[in-house]
């Protein structure tokens, strides 16, 4: 990562409070831009018929079952438990069709074994399945109408139930039950089965309160309902169920009266909203209860338990206390590049009577698009976990797929059994899932369930194979400029003169190389970037990034073709879209904290221990804010002066009026694509961090365009 940038107060002329020293140039741009054997990797790939999609459970000869919801022209097979659709017209825009719940068994080959309807009038859908040892696929979720119950159902008829439970045969031939749910059951999140075929439910119910209800083995009889609630909101997200019949439940709670039990990890609430993690005896009652978070907001998304019924959860995260290990992958905070102002997500493992953690890291996710949302362990507690991911989110040297290939790519880690992470790669589709019941192997692979991996972006079953010590992936690069100051392409643009950056892996030699002195090179450590042919100044290479500027040429156009050559391996080309501006903020830790590269009115570097008085002015350093009104050359200083943007161009923060934009448009003396923003803090902004998003604009007569950086940095207001 990048050290810190020193900053010079003094020594040069200044026209706007808080100039930089012309000398410290280098210093400056490669903090704010530089973050960032022998079986091989491999994804095979296996296409699922179309309808292969949704909740998902895998058995250990590596069947898929699935539970979503169907229209009537969908196939059953011969002999299905229900071979006709249930009909009906349901409200929508106008009268639609009804969904049926749809089950369907897809051996590994990718062929179906048996799919059937279950439904009747109204909108019924599958939200979770599960499978037992024998074969039975048990399924939950939302029954819209009159629901088809078998006899011995619990709760054969309602009038208020709004959800379900099944149970269907090894054939997919017979419902050895279908029954209504307790209507206070609002909404099924997961299902889980034990070694008896009893099943647990768990989900949210209608008074906004988390929830489990387990269904004894025949479906004719609830043994429990338990309703976990304190006195304001909580729901549950995921269970798992041990051989001795006990369940572990994870969601979210507001409440500070939650029911916790005495001497586990987290006796008291720590923020606004926790995670907890509740353990129950076969018949209810609590075992242990916990909450997990730190003073900020936490939401879990998943859980499971290994063969020493250690507890693992994922989930995201905004606070930079939330309680983690000193041996895990990330113990302390720190906001990625990629991240407005928080760390993204988590991983914990807690031991079986709730006492005490294993090990808990932060996971470096982006905040913006989700965070950890599926998971997968192992009996010796290896675990996989899919990801959000942008651009720069790590891939290891084991990955099949190093790069980051578009907006619909996730990340699959694998952690080892201390937290530690062993290997990373991209999938490149965006509705990738963890089946439950996911059978690990041994051989650092694992399967999961596309919704649009395979031929002609239908379902698949994806096996992602992580290469063996000693193997490295090969040589590739993320075909997309990247802006400099936040390593993301957030509005799929550059701007001429950008500072940008290229992310991948071998694109330039192992040991980075920074420019030396002036004008910058356009080659630099055997490394050249093109655009439209046009050779791009180079602030640094190396090979998982290379830094540089679009050259300001391209101001005229609206798309460019991109390489990059390294040595004898050429990248690309790929097409990038170019418009006047692409706004970012450069931060002085990139990668670990959000603090702006700022500079108070009085010389001070804005941070916690000087921070910016309301109504003071603050200089701030950014890049792809709009042309300048002095066009500047490629790999040359701005001029020695003001350069504000040009004609019909300006710069707002924040979207509104109240924060004054006192200067825009050129560094003076910083290198040609590096701007200063000085603003002035509005009177009355409280204490603490004050985030910055700039906004760039362009109005002239009736052309009005704007584009805000969804990624944005901090200062700190005293």
């Amino acid at each position: 990562m990048a050290t810190t940038a020193s900053v010079c107060v003094g020594g040069s002329k200044r026209y706007w409070p808080g100039a930089l020293c012309a000398r410290q140039i280098a210093s400056f741009l490669l903090a704010a831009v530089s973050c960032v054997a022998q079986i091989p990797g491999s994804i095979t790939v296996t296409t699922l018929p179309p309808y292969a999609s949704g909740a998902s459970a895998m058995d250990a000869g590596g069947n898929l079952y699935i539970g979503t919801g169907g229209q009537a022209s969908w196939p059953v097979t011969s002999g299905a438990a229900q071979a006709q659709f249930g009909g009906g017209s349901c409200n929508g825009v106008g009268p639609q069709p009804c969904t049926d719940a749809y089950l369907t068994k897809v051996n590994s080959t990718g062929n179906t074994v048996y799919a059937t309807f279950l439904g009747r009038s109204g909108n019924d859908s599958a939200s979770a399945v599960t499978v037992d040892s024998a074969g039975n696929l048990y399924a939950a979720g939302t029954a819209g109408g009159s629901f088809p119950t078998t006899a011995n159902a619990a709760i054969a008829t309602s009038t208020t139930s709004t959800t379900f439970a099944a149970k269907l045969n090894k054939t997919g031939s017979a419902f050895l039950y279908v029954t209504y749910l307790p209507a206070v059951l609002a909404k099924v999140s997961a299902i889980a089965v034990d070694a008896q075929g009893n099943a647990y439910i768990c989900g949210t119910t209608t008074t906004n309160h988390a929830i489990v209800v387990a269904v004894g083995a025949d479906g004719s009889a609830f043994t429990y309902t338990k309703t976990l609630a304190g006195s304001q909101q909580e729901s549950a997200q995921s269970l798992v169920v041990d051989s001795s019949g006990d369940v572990f439940v994870t969601g979210q709670t507001e409440s500070p009266d939650f029911p916790i039990t005495a001497g586990v990890v987290q006796p008291h609430i720590g923020g606004a909203y926790d995670a907890f993690v509740t353990k129950l005896d076969p018949t209810g009652n609590i075992v242990f209860s916990t909450y997990l978070g730190g003073s900020g907001q936490e939401f879990a998304a998943a859980l499971e338990t290994d063969a020493a019924g250690d507890v693992y959860v994922i989930g995201t995260t905004t606070s930079t206390d939330f309680p983690t290990t000193t041996h895990s992958l990330q113990s302390t905070p720190a906001v990625p590049i990629w991240n407005n102002s928080y760390p993204g997500g988590f991983l914990a493992s807690i031991t079986p009577d709730g006492t005490r953690l294993n090990n808990s890291t932060y996971i470096p996710s982006p905040d913006r698009i989700g965070g950890p949302y599926s998971l997968a362990v192992n009996n010796v507690g290896d675990v996989y976990v899919l990801d959000a991911a942008v651009s720069g989110s790590p891939a290891t040297s084991s990955a099949p797929q190093r790069c980051y290939n578009g907006g619909s790519d996730v990340l699959l880690s694998h952690f080892g059994p201390q937290g530690q992470l062993e290997d990373s790669t991209f999938i490149g589709d965006s509705h990738v899932s963890l089946p439950s019941n996911n059978y690990l192997p041994a051989d650092r692979s694992i399967m999961l369930l596309s919704t649009a991996g395979g031929t002609g972006n239908m379902p698949a079953f994806e096996q992602v194979r992580f290469g063996e010590p000693g193997w490295s992936a090969p040589a590739c690069l993320t075909p997309a400029v990247l802006n400099g100051a936040t390593l993301t392409s957030q509005s799929q643009v550059v701007a001429a003169g950008e500072v940008v950056s290229f992310v991948g892996n071998g694109i330039g030699p192992a040991i980075g190389v920074a420019y030396q002195g002036l004008p910058v090179p356009r080659t630099l450590g055997g490394v050249q970037v093109f655009f439209d042919g046009i050779q791009a100044p180079l602030l640094y290479a190396q090979s998982n990034q290379v830094n540089a500027f679009v050259p300001v040429e391209m101001s005229t156009q609206s798309s460019a073709s991109v390489t990059l050559q390294y040595q004898n391996t050429t990248f690309g080309p790929f097409t990038q879209q170019l418009s006047a501006f692409d706004p970012g903020i450069f931060r002085w830790n990139p990668g670990t904290s959000s603090q702006a590269a700022a500079i108070n009115q009085d010389g001070t570097v804005n941070g916690p221990a000087n921070p910016a008085p309301a109504g003071s002015i603050v200089s701030i350093w950014g890049t792809g804010l709009g042309p300048l009104t002095t066009p500047c050359s490629d790999g040359a200083p701005n001029i020695d002066a003001a350069d504000y943007l040009a004609a019909a161009y300006t710069t707002a923060i924040n979207g509104s009026n109240s924060v004054s934009v006192l200067y825009s448009g050129g560094a003076p003396l910083l290198l040609c694509g590096v701007m200063q923003l000085n603003i002035r803090i509005p009177v009355g902004t409280p204490s603490g961090n004050f985030g910055i998003y700039p906004e760039a604009e362009y109005n002239s007569g009736s052309l009005n365009t704007a584009t805000t950086s969804l990624i944005g940095a901090t200062v700190v207001v005293k």
